[in-house]
């Protein structure tokens, strides 16, 4: 098996080489091809735009300075030919072989450290021409900041990454364009019932987009009441408990039409007909105007912010709806407006060392060893594997019942497939530092799991993998 698995590494390596092969070849076409002045016949120059002009573009903004192609500006002028000429020669579309050719210049030209790490062969290319068509019409600021800080992991970073870091690069650099297409979305929000979609058994599609804040309001009610809805028995088609949640979820969305129902469940457990809640007794508050007994918002976001957010200087904060979820960047003045809402409560937690070491004398670890271990590991550890760490299980390297502490250094997050392939199939995980985890597989493959994802390292027996920390 494990001499399969070799040939099966040694083929996949071959056809890594092909595609980086092709890209360079691009480049190199697109340099054979370029595009002349057919008067003076000079080589045109690649069009000059305006970083500001450039931004509005990126975020879809109208500027007010017109530019042709802007996914294209900065790069090489091609001649007219160029394209269907490479695309015939690689048996490609006209469209396809386009996007290889201007992914390609992208990256030599804007992107030089991702580039550089492409033509060693330490890049899988479809990564790269992910991270190039990303960047394709950005400001060159935004480009050379990208490139800084993606080509470093270029091997492991994933779409949601990529374009947070690309939406917290715009915001620093050109808040204004970002603001002003924000603006320009707010007209943009809407609830549309899909009449289209009515199934013969009467269910329809409701679509939405709206601010996150009210949005996230809606969805704890949605919640709230999908508990509640098994407590009404006199509707034409009673709600069990076991029914499944998006069920619940999507009846509490129906009963929201009957205002006072749902007001009523919400505050007392029962329908309109049953015996009303009692009134709330006292004076409205003197400074927001609450009223005694309304309810209470509360906001659940992890912030994600620097000395430089707290003291204005920096306008982006980082967000995460749960302990462990991906982190999304935006201005940090919506944060503050979301948790300045009327009748908001905040709770303020101890910022939790991740790479301090927590002890539970427990087999099942305390509530902060948890929120540290989610925090820290965000996803489960094995090579590959997105499942958020909030829905994995928190499994100890060394077995508890073989003397293995309860603590961070022993504890990973491990969806529940994974945590069976290391428990009785031969995987086996090494602990080298917070968030970083070395996996032994089976066919004698070595990887490295890190927060900014996994990398490959050797087949056993090549070499040890302490330099690549």
């Amino acid at each position: 098996m494990v001499g399969l698995a070799g040939l099966v590494a040694e083929q996949r390596a071959r056809a890594r080489a092909a595609e980086v092969g092709l890209l360079e070849l691009a480049t190199v076409w697109a340099y054979a091809h370029p595009d002349v002045d057919a008067i003076t016949g000079e080589v045109r120059e690649p069009a000059s735009v305006a970083d500001d002009v450039l931004a509005a573009y990126f975020v879809g903004v109208e500027p007010e300075e017109h530019c042709d192609s802007p996914s294209w500006a900065g790069l090489p002028r091609l001649d007219e030919t160029a394209t269907a000429g490479f695309a015939c020669a690689a048996d490609l579309s006209e469209p396809v072989a386009t996007r290889l050719i201007r992914d390609a210049l992208i990256l030599a030209h804007r992107l030089p450290r991702c580039w550089r790490r492409v033509l060693s062969g330490e890049v899988d290319v479809w990564r790269a021409r992910r991270v190039a068509a990303a960047v394709a019409g950005a400001p060159d600021d935004v480009c050379t900041h990208i490139d800084l800080e993606v080509a470093p992991r270029l091997a492991v970073i994933g779409p949601i990454s990529l374009d947070d870091l690309i939406r917290a690069a715009m915001i620093r650099l050109h808040p204004d364009a970002v603001e002003a297409a924000s603006l320009e979305r707010l007209e943009q929000a809407y609830v549309t019932l899909e009449h289209r979609t009515i199934s013969h058994t009467g269910l329809v599609q409701l679509s939405a987009r709206g601010e996150y804040a009210e949005f996230d309001d809606l969805d704890h009610t949605l919640d709230t009441l999908a508990d509640l809805l098994p407590t009404l028995t006199d509707t034409l088609h009673p709600v069990h408990p076991d029914d499944p949640r998006d069920y619940r979820r999507a009846r509490a969305l129906g009963l929201l039409a009957d205002p006072a129902a749902a007001a009523a469940l919400l505050a007392t457990g029962h329908t309109p007909d049953h015996e009303p809640a009692e009134e709330p007794v006292g004076e409205p508050d003197q400074e927001t105007g609450e009223e005694p007994g309304a309810a209470r918002r509360q906001v659940d976001l992890v912030v994600h912010v620097t000395p430089e957010t707290l003291a204005g200087t920096d306008p982006v904060a980082g967000i995460a709806t749960s302990p462990g979820a991906a982190v999304r960047h935006l201005f940090a003045d919506a944060v503050a407006a979301w948790c300045g809402r009327p009748r908001t409560d905040i709770t303020v937690r101890p910022v939790l060392d991740l790479g301090a070491r927590i002890t539970h004398h427990t087999y099942r670890p305390g509530a902060t060893l948890t929120r540290q271990i989610r925090l820290r590991d965000r996803t489960c550890r094995f090579p590959h594997c997105a499942r958020p760490a909030e829905r994995c299980d928190l499994d100890h390297l060394t077995p508890h019942a073989r003397g293995g502490p309860t603590d961070s250094d022993n504890l990973l997050a491990l969806c529940r497939h994974h945590h069976r392939l290391k428990t009785h199939h031969g995987y086996h995980p090494d602990h080298l530092a917070p968030g970083i985890t070395l996996w032994h597989t089976p066919v004698g493959a070595l990887y490295l799991v890190t927060p900014d994802g996994t990398r490959r390292l050797t087949m056993q027996g090549d070499s040890h993998p302490d330099a690549a920390l």
